[in-house]
């Protein structure tokens, strides 16, 4: 059976597990990938 993850969970598990390469010191800094839209990009942002 396959599971189909829509674009927002997607780039969130992307995050994290950016930010968990960083806080182990796999990585220094955390780069995601870029959204295609502003309105993408700001969906992720804190209302």
């Amino acid at each position: 059976m396959k599971r189909e993850i829509d674009r927002y969970s997607y780039h969130l598990g992307a995050a994290d597990c950016f930010m968990e390469m960083v806080a182990s010191g796999l990585k220094q800094i955390a780069l995601s990938h870029p959204c295609s839209t502003k309105e993408e990009r700001d969906a992720f942002l804190a209302h």
